[in-house]
């Protein structure tokens, strides 16, 4: 048998598996049980059967193969077949599997509430947490960590850490499980408005040709009550959407105060660093502690209040204040060949915008046009300069050429 071969896969060999596993159980037909013996008699073969079922090792299989119509012959030999059973029955009931079993006095398959699979903790907040919104915090013990504001169906939340909690799980589930039922419900309303104006009008035709008024015993038509409730249902999903956007600002506002907070405590440990580097090396050459804090903190930061800044003020002397004062009509700039001052800069730039008269447009007009024909003369005199150039190198190159030529023609003669 090539070793690549996957016996599990292989239709010959399922069948003969399946052969011998029906060959076992149908055995307990012929042993005469009772319904308790015949299921304790079916339970360890199943169990063999389904664990044996993955097996790829051949030499694994061969020995399951033979334990199992080792046991079949077993069973049909009428020395050994009390002795096989007994050890079918014992193993059956063993504590492990006993435990699994539970009363089988009314019937073998019925379930009971040790087999059923442990409910799940309801997801809900670790005692004591603090909300998110409440971040940034000031003081940690460690390094902050910037949390990442992520957009989950819609549902905008900070992931501070992975794996995700099963509380935010519950929350961001519920939250769309909620968004879905208010769009059905607003299409199945919308879908009920036709149908309340189908039956408000089957009310008119009856009242119209019979009389029969339903107005009085209903109060409303039928179509009010259905725009009603489809209004409520928009009123609401318009207000989840405005409490997801004004908590996503206030999340994004979150994430750039951390990161800000982050930097800062960035700088602040590289600061350190250096200067616990720098005190190292003055200290090694011999620098006493207090000159090393004078070194490293030359100035210290002096707190300003009421007091000390009316002090200042009534200390201060007005002649210095004065001087302080800049004096803009003293300020000169340069302004083409002339100087002038801010006042008088100012009145050009204030004229720039009054209408000009006819007379002023006119010299303006006039002006331009000098200075176009000015600018056309002076290209006419560069290009004629450059063509001279031009022409010059190019008779001189002729010249040289036709000398070599000559000087040629002449060693040949």
């Amino acid at each position: 048998m090539p070793r690549f071969l996957i016996l599990r896969k292989s239709g010959v060999h399922r069948a003969a598996c399946f052969a011998l596993y029906r060959a076992l159980l149908h055995q307990k037909h012929e042993l005469q049980l009772t319904e308790r013996q015949q299921h304790l008699f079916r339970k360890p073969i199943r169990a063999i059967f389904k664990r044996n079922s993955k097996l790829q090792s051949p030499p694994q299989i061969s020995t399951a193969l033979r334990l199992g119509y080792e046991t079949l012959e077993g069973l049909h030999d009428g020395v050994r077949k009390q002795k096989v059973l007994n050890r079918i029955l014992e193993l059956a009931s063993l504590p492990q599997t006993s435990a699994r079993l539970g009363d089988l006095s009314s019937s073998p398959r019925t379930k009971t509430a040790s087999s059923q699979k442990p409910r799940k903790r309801d997801a809900i907040p670790y005692p004591g947490t603090t909300p998110v919104l409440a971040r940034p915090f000031q003081d940690l013990s460690g390094r902050r960590h910037v949390p990442v504001l992520i957009n989950a169906n819609r549902v905008p939340f900070l992931r501070l850490k992975k794996p995700q909690p099963p509380f935010l799980s519950r929350i961001i589930r519920d939250t769309v499980n909620t968004r879905e039922l208010r769009i059905t419900r607003a299409e199945r309303l919308t879908s009920e408005i036709s149908i309340a104006e189908d039956e408000d009008d089957w009310d008119q035709i009856l009242y119209n040709r019979f009389g029969m008024d339903y107005m009085d015993t209903e109060g409303e038509p039928w179509d009010r009550e259905v725009k009603r409730a489809s209004d409520r249902n928009h009123k609401l999903q318009v207000e989840a959407i405005k409490k997801r956007a004004d908590v996503a600002a206030e999340m994004y506002a979150i994430v750039e105060q951390e990161k800000a907070l982050a930097e800062e405590q960035k700088l602040r440990k590289r600061d350190e660093k250096h200067k616990a580097t720098k005190a190292r090396r003055l200290a090694r050459r011999g620098w006493t502690e207090p000159d090393i804090q004078e070194k490293l903190y030359p100035q210290t930061e002096k707190t300003v209040t009421r007091d000390s800044l009316a002090e200042t003020q009534k200390n201060s002397n007005p002649v210095q204040e004065e001087a302080r004062k800049p004096n803009t009509e003293l300020q000169w700039r340069k302004r083409g060949d002339k100087y002038k001052t801010s006042d008088e800069l100012k009145q050009l730039y204030e004229a720039s915008f009054k209408p000009k008269t006819d007379e002023e447009m006119a010299r303006i007009k006039e002006a331009r046009a000098r200075r176009k024909e000015e600018e056309s003369e002076r290209k006419a005199e560069k290009w004629k300069r450059k063509q001279e150039n031009i022409a010059f190198w190019e008779q001189k190159l002729n010249n040289k050429a036709e000398d070599s030529t000559n000087k040629r023609l002449g060693s040949e003669k």
